[in-house]
Order: C-alpha cells, then sequence, then structure tokens
C-alpha cells in the first residue's frame, strides 16, 4: 500500500481532508523519528513495536576476499511485531489468537496512536 492510498483511506474513515490527514502523518513520522534517533521506542498497539538495537564492533572476514575486517558498532531500527499481529497474519481465527479482547485494548490505550479502529 503506498502513502496516498493510506492518505485517502484515513481521510474517508474519519471524514476529514486528506491535507489534515497528511500534516498529521507527517508529523506523526517526525516524531517517531527524533524519539527513534534518541534511542527510544515507538509502540503502535496493538501490532508491536520499532526500536533501536545496537550492534557492538565485531570481527569478521571479507567474502571475495577472506581478508580480516572490523565491522564498526551500529545502531539498527527493528520492529518487533506483537503476539497479536503474528496471529492475525497467520490466518488464526480471533476466537484462537491469544484471546486478545478488541474492546479492553482499546481501553488500555487510549490517548495512543491505535489502529485498532
Amino acid at each position: 500500500m503506498k502513502k496516498n492510498e493510506i492518505l485517502k483511506l484515513i481521510s474517508k474513515r474519519l471524514g476529514i481532508q486528506k491535507n489534515t490527514v497528511e500534516d498529521v502523518l507527517e508529523t506523526f513520522l517526525d516524531i517517531a523519528r527524533q524519539e527513534l534517533e534518541n534511542g527510544g521506542e515507538i509502540p503502535i498497539p496493538p501490532l508491536g513495536r520499532f526500536k533501536v538495537q545496537k550492534y557492538k564492533e565485531r570481527n569478521s572476514r571479507n567474502p571475495k576476499t577472506g581478508e580480516a575486517i572490523i565491522v564498526p558498532e551500529k545502531n539498527k531500527v527493528v520492529f518487533k511485531q506483537s503476539k497479536f499481529l503474528k496471529e492475525s497474519v497467520a490466518g488464526l481465527p480471533p476466537t484462537t489468537m491469544t484471546g486478545i479482547d478488541l474492546q479492553a485494548a482499546r481501553k488500555k490505550h487510549s490517548g495512543q496512536l491505535s489502529l485498532l479502529d
């Protein structure tokens, strides 16, 4: 799905202008980027969360030449899927999907950005 398609769907579902939706999405993405740059994490209930994984410097070999090299430490953004998303994508029926109660999840995460609606 492309960004433009997402904007149209949100605009239609909420009955607000596409430009407003785009402003909100761009603001969210900017906040998320800043949070990740600072080593934080971004939860998106009930899908999962984005976080920064730190990898230490390590020794390795160049696969072509066999030469020993040092791979510098680095940070990488990773997505940790929730059990709900994992089972949902696997096609499990809602009754067997970890027993998640969407109403309870909505209450628990009220006030947070949520894709439950």
